[in-house]
């Protein structure tokens, strides 16, 4: 099953999913966390214990476990330190992330869709 990117208002995560998910928590206490626009939390066989979000300069970043390469960073090593610029997405945009087990979608304003992970 899919999951759908959720869109932040203002960098305002909502509540909700700061209470309820780990990975969440992190970002919000991020100085980054004001610039965020599109959010989306990737499952591993843990939880949701990595996220990929998009700010309001077009930049997309990736923080988390890294399972089977969901983050698409290039490797499959965790992100835990602070967050990656993915530079697959320098000069794209990004309109769309989604997500299942292990695996990643993202879809740009270019019609280009993108896979990470075990897909």
């Amino acid at each position: 099953m899919l999951k759908k990117s959720i869109q932040i208002p203002n960098g305002e995560i909502p509540f909700s999913e700061v209470q309820c998910n780990p990975i969440v928590k992190k970002i919000n206490d991020c100085d980054i966390r004001s610039r965020i626009v599109l959010m989306q939390t990737i499952a591993d066989n843990k939880d949701d214990q990595n996220i990929i979000f998009v700010t309001d300069d077009n930049r997309v970043y990736a923080f988390g476990e890294n399972t089977e390469g969901c983050l698409g960073v290039g490797h499959c090593n965790p992100v835990w330190d602070e967050p990656v610029l993915i530079e697959t997405f320098i000069g794209k945009r990004v309109i769309q992330i989604a997500s299942g087990l292990l695996f990643t979608l993202v879809l740009c304003t270019s019609k280009e869709c993108f896979s990470f992970g075990l897909n």
